[in-house]
């Protein structure tokens, strides 16, 4: 017996995908520590750079959807 292939819409992956793009970062500054080898620097930056990068794909979400 075969499997029956799953036809999935464009917009429901589209959709999928820029879920996945959108909560991933907040998942990430979620597990990063506030202390990473006894340095608090290290893990602000890091939480920085997540937060810069969350920043930069809500933009081009927003912009997608709005443009």
């Amino acid at each position: 017996m075969e499997k029956e292939k799953k036809i999935v819409d464009k917009e429901v992956k589209r959709a999928n995908l820029t879920f996945l793009q959108l909560i991933f970062p907040a998942f990430l500054l979620v597990l990063i520590p506030s202390d990473i080898n006894g340095n608090i620097l290290y893990g602000l930056v890091l939480k920085i750079l997540v937060f810069g990068y969350q920043y930069f794909i809500t933009q081009q979400f927003v912009n997608s959807i709005y443009n």
